[in-house]
């Protein structure tokens, strides 16, 4: 019997695949692949809105999201400034994600995802309060 695949919920690592292609205006014009990982849902403002796309989503599911100047922060609340460090590109652009692996994440992992969402040190704007 095939074990039910893990999907994302909260507390869980995830490691993702990411392309973002620039959209027309973007400075960049060349996509980048990288791949992220994140725990889910340890922001002290709740889970944002690229993680709700995310929730449920198991290995090997994809999903794609266009984003305009202006609505990164919306978009990606508390992940803002990791998003922006792995990718390196402003919006506009489009995210192709796909979820590599999802697993539970260690105690010490979640804990330091937690203190990173309440300051991350580097004026981007996140609303960290860190300007």
């Amino acid at each position: 019997m095939n074990a039910t695949p893990k999907s994302v919920g909260p507390l869980d690592k995830v490691h993702l695949q990411i392309k973002a292609v620039p959209g027309k205006g973007n400075r960049q014009s060349e996509p980048v692949d990288t791949n992220a990982v994140l725990i889910y849902g340890v922001g002290s403002d709740g889970i944002s809105p690229f993680e709700k796309m995310l929730h449920a989503k198991s290995v090997g599911d994809e999903f794609s999201l266009p984003v305009e100047p202006g609505v990164d922060g919306v978009i990606f609340c508390h992940l803002r400034h990791w998003l922006a460090h792995a990718i390196q590109m402003a919006p506009p652009y489009t995210l192709h994600v796909t979820v590599a692996s999802v697993a539970p994440a260690p105690a010490q992992e979640v804990v330091r995802a937690m203190a990173q969402t309440t300051g991350c040190g580097g004026g981007c704007g996140c609303g960290c309060g860190d300007h």
